[in-house]
């Protein structure tokens, strides 16, 4: 009873049939764990940011947001995570957290084009800036309003 987790999962799965509607994998990773016989609901979070594991791993500065259900939850996955080099802040918001952990690094792949195909920054600037109203857009669709703070 009360137990929770953390997802550091990043990505979105699908619906195999009818409406191909999005899944959380967060929401994936709670179902499985209560499939057993006994199993706690497990509360879970997110961790979605800037920081790609070699680099956290070097101890190059990284930053993440913890998408929860509570903000006693939210607290205590920042005390776990939070150093001099990983900045760690929490929002009340477990799905904008993992959408926008998952989505971002389409925008980014996008921008990274921009800069391997010579375009200019007025190009690169349009596609984060297109990207992140897509974001809005999709979250807003599939699952209503996200917090700002997201």
């Amino acid at each position: 009873k009360g137990a929770i987790g953390c997802s550091l999962i990043k990505g979105i799965e699908f619906e195999k049939e009818g409406d191909m509607k999005p899944i959380l994998i967060s929401d994936l990773l709670q179902d499985e764990m209560k499939k057993s016989d006994g199993a706690p609901v497990v509360d879970m979070s997110v961790l979605m940011g800037a920081n790609v594991a070699n680099e956290v791993a070097k101890g190059d500065f990284a930053e993440a947001t913890i998408g929860c259900t509570k903000p006693e939850n939210g607290l205590k996955w920042c005390k776990l995570f939070n150093t001099k080099d990983f900045a760690v802040q929490a929002v009340t918001d477990v799905a904008g957290a993992e959408l926008c952990g998952a989505m971002k690094n389409v925008v980014a792949l996008g921008a990274g084009f921009c800069d391997g195909l010579g375009y200019g920054g007025n190009t690169k600037a349009a596609i984060i800036r297109i990207g992140l109203k897509e974001m809005q857009k999709f979250c807003k669709v599939f699952y209503g309003s996200r917090r700002r703070g997201v």
